[in-house]
């Protein structure tokens, strides 16, 4: 909200997007230092300390921080605004900006002596039609940004790698390699998207170069590719996740004293691993092959062990049989990074800088706050939902059926149908008037839309 208050209109959206590009440029960093501290016992600490050290610049950054000009022109602070305008915009155009929001906040203060001080804030949002339908894109956006499982497949890529059949010695790098994707695909699209924005550049009203981007038909194929690769990179998971099923290691042997347990009623790696209190105890080389093979009870007394058998606390130091409780070697474990990279790759374009973007553009001044509260709290909301639900899935409806339901993501294209028409280059007290076309833009709604704007553009022939 910040940004998108104090950034001028014509790099509004692409300093919103840069925001986005350095948080996934952190994942990255932070991926790669807990992958070197792994190695030694006490790198946990290390994990956590360091994480100190850039919320401790960033709270000395804020303090240097100036207020945003909306909000200080908003309180009467015009000289304070008008100075911080005068540092964004350069002298020939701030007194433009300081204009608009200065007659910005006089019609919010009117509003609101109109409507009274004490009137709800979020009953006027829903009673307001171009903020409610605002409100209905900015909060769809969020819901199905965290239902396509961006944060789980963030949060759980270890989990995610591990359950493919790769071994913990191998999680780090794998681990690494997902964050260092993400990061430089983000970093390709965007750069894409500003090369783009520039050569469709156009004259705005006011004299000012601004991007052509939500109304440029390049930058919506990115946005419909963005959502139809992840649907598909996800479907494409689901199917190696049923492929690493199928493959799975057979069960040749049994102990005696599982009789009773669920672990001797199971043929396979994967059937083994799917009961909590039973792990999955191999060979892995004799002829470089699975051989040797056992579900065992996992002993709850120690950890990475059997109760019993070749993987127990008094055989397995003394032999070559590993124990595997919570995964399944497979030689199909490439096809799980594989279809997490290219989830990542066709994520980073659209469905992850956009919603914060949009968000940033959509509400008035009087809303602002709110909306973009709401929607983040939306956001965050659902993030919870999935990353604590997405392990329990895993165990009911299988690792397969967890990413098929992730397939909601194909209804952000009824989302991304509803967007305003235009938004880039205009100030954010314009932006609001963009929802008085119809919602939709096909069909009958489509043919209204082109109506619409051909009398906005006789109605300014016309003064």
């Amino acid at each position: 909200m910040y940004i998108a208050e104090a950034s001028p209109s014509h790099i509004r959206g692409t300093m919103v997007t840069i925001n986005n590009l350095f948080i996934t440029g952190g994942q990255f960093v932070a991926a790669l230092t807990d992958g070197v501290l792994s190695y030694w016992p006490w790198g946990w600490r290390c994990m956590l300390g360091l994480a100190g050290i850039p919320s401790l610049i960033q709270l000395v950054g804020f303090l240097f921080l100036p207020e945003s000009p909306r909000w200080l022109i908003k309180n009467g602070r015009l000289e304070e605004g008008r100075h911080v305008l005068l540092k964004i915009y350069g002298r020939s155009r701030y007194m433009t900006a300081f204009e608009a929001i200065k007659m910005s906040a006089e019609q919010e203060r009117e509003d609101s002596q109109k409507n009274g001080v004490s009137s709800n804030k979020l009953l006027r949002m829903l009673k307001t039609p171009t903020v409610r339908r605002a409100l209905m894109l900015g909060c769809g956006l969020q819901m199905f940004q965290q239902l396509a499982g961006i944060n789980t497949i963030m949060y759980y890529s270890a989990s995610i790698i591990r359950m493919s059949g790769v071994k913990n010695d191998q999680v780090v790098i794998w681990l690494a390699a997902c964050s260092i994707c993400q990061f430089f695909f983000h970093s390709g699209w965007s750069l894409f998207r500003r090369e783009t924005g520039q050569k469709n550049a156009c004259p705005d009203q006011h004299g000012c170069d601004h991007e052509i981007w939500q109304c440029s038909k390049i930058n919506h194929f990115i946005m419909f590719l963005s959502v139809s690769g992840v649907a598909f990179s996800q479907v494409f998971l689901a199917v190696a996740f049923v492929f690493i099923s199928k493959t799975s290691p057979e069960v040749e042997n049994w102990m005696n004293g599982t009789a009773n347990l669920p672990c001797s009623s199971v043929d396979s790696c994967d059937s083994c691993i799917l009961y909590e209190e039973c792990g999955f105890c191999f060979d892995s080389y004799t002829n470089h092959s699975i051989a040797n093979s056992y579900c065992l009870p996992e002993d709850q007394r120690y950890q990475n062990q059997s109760s019993e058998g070749p993987c127990s606390r008094l055989q397995l130091p003394s032999n070559q049989y590993t124990w595997a409780p919570d995964y399944c070697p497979s030689p199909l474990s490439f096809l799980a990074l594989f279809g997490l990279i290219m989830y990542l790759m066709f994520f980073a374009p659209g469905m992850g800088p956009l919603p914060w973007t949009i968000n940033a553009e959509i509400f008035p001044q009087w809303a602002r706050s709110s909306g973009n509260a709401i929607t983040s709290t939306v956001n965050w909301t659902f993030n919870i939902f999935v990353s604590m639900t997405f392990l329990s899935l895993t165990e009911v409806i299988t690792r397969q059926g967890t990413f098929d339901f992730m397939l909601s993501s194909v209804s952000q294209v009824s989302i991304h149908l509803s967007l305003p028409p235009r938004d880039k280059g205009k100030r954010l007290e314009e932006v609001t008037d963009l929802f008085n076309s119809p919602f939709c833009r096909l069909g009958r709604a489509s043919r209204e839309r082109g109506q619409y704007e051909v009398l906005n553009q006789e109605d300014d022939g016309n003064t």
